[in-house]
C-alpha cells in the first residue's frame, strides 16, 4: 500500500512539464489513489453481500464507495493525460516515465551518439519515443555528447 507522497512522486514522474493547475490535480489524484489503496486493504476480507432486514441479501455498500473513488481516479487520470494502467487486481501501475524512457534510449544509443555515427539519431529516437525536450535539438544535426536534461525552471 503506497502513501500519498509515493503516489505524488510516481505521478509527477510521468510527465516532464506541469502547469500549476495540473500540479493541484496531481495532488488530488495522489490522494484518491492513496485512499483507494487504503479502502481496498480494509475490504480484503469483506463479504460481497450483506443481509437485509427483510432476510434477503444486498451488495455490500462498501464496494459502491470504492467503485465511486475508482471512477473519480480514472477521470482525473484521463484529464491529466497520464499513461496509467491498472493491474488485474485493480491496483494502479505507473507507466514508464518520459525521463526513464530517455535514460533507456541513452543507454542503448550512447555509443552511436557520442561518436556521431548516424547524425540526427538522438533527435529522431526521442521523437519516436514521445519524450523529446527542446535541449535535444541543440547542435542539430550532430548528436549530443551526453544525455540532455530538461531545464526544469521553465516548466515549474
Amino acid at each position: 500500500m503506497a502513501t500519498k507522497a509515493e503516489h505524488v512522486k510516481a505521478i509527477m514522474a510521468q510527465r516532464m512539464e506541469w502547469t500549476q493547475a495540473d500540479k493541484l490535480q496531481a495532488e488530488q489524484l495522489a490522494m484518491l489513489r492513496a485512499k483507494l489503496d487504503h479502502e481496498r486493504k480494509k475490504t480484503d476480507k469483506a463479504p460481497l453481500t450483506v443481509p437485509t432486514a427483510a432476510g434477503g441479501e444486498k451488495p455490500n455498500p462498501v464496494f459502491a464507495g470504492i467503485e465511486k473513488l475508482a471512477k473519480q481516479e480514472a477521470q482525473l487520470t484521463r484529464r491529466l493525460q497520464l499513461g496509467a494502467t491498472r493491474t488485474a487486481g485493480g491496483q494502479y501501475k505507473a507507466a514508464v516515465s518520459p525521463m526513464e524512457k530517455r535514460q533507456q534510449l541513452w543507454e542503448r544509443l550512447a555509443e552511436h551518439c557520442v561518436s556521431n555515427l548516424i547524425p540526427g539519431l538522438w533527435l529522431h529516437s526521442v521523437r519516436e519515443a514521445g519524450c523529446e525536450i527542446p535541449e535535444d535539438s541543440t547542435g542539430w544535426p550532430n548528436n549530443p555528447q551526453q544525455l540532455p536534461m530538461p531545464d526544469l525552471g521553465r516548466s515549474l
